[in-house]
């Protein structure tokens, strides 16, 4: 897998989570020691947190680092890693709809 898929899928962890919580993102930066705008960040693949900031966010939801870190995912989101695998995004012109790659994730992950 490489870096960005890593750093959307960890993202979209930091989403699920979030939103399970029923914490917003402001709430979490907060509770976190970041800005609203880095949890954004985060959450659309766009930024990597150093070990530092990984260990504060494993501390809002109480999990372990070594769990937010992996790359194993939850039921609900293993498809997405599976089409992140998978050819889809490197074969499908997405740039002619004006669409990146981590737009489409975001929006499979907002499915109903």
């Amino acid at each position: 897998m490489n870096n960005e898929n890593v750093k959307l899928l960890f993202g979209l962890k930091i989403k699920q989570l979030r939103i399970e919580n029923k914490i917003g993102q402001q709430e979490l930066a907060l509770a976190a020691g970041m800005s609203v705008s880095y949890i954004n960040e985060i959450e659309k693949g766009k930024k990597y947190p150093k070990s530092d900031k990984i260990m504060a966010l494993a501390k809002v939801f109480n999990i372990d680092y070594d769990d937010l870190v992996s790359l194993k995912l939850s039921k609900n989101l293993a498809p997405i890693a599976n089409l992140l695998n998978s050819n889809f995004l490197k074969d499908f012109p997405l740039e002619v709809f004006g669409i990146n790659p981590s737009e489409l994730i975001d929006l499979m992950s907002d499915k109903p």
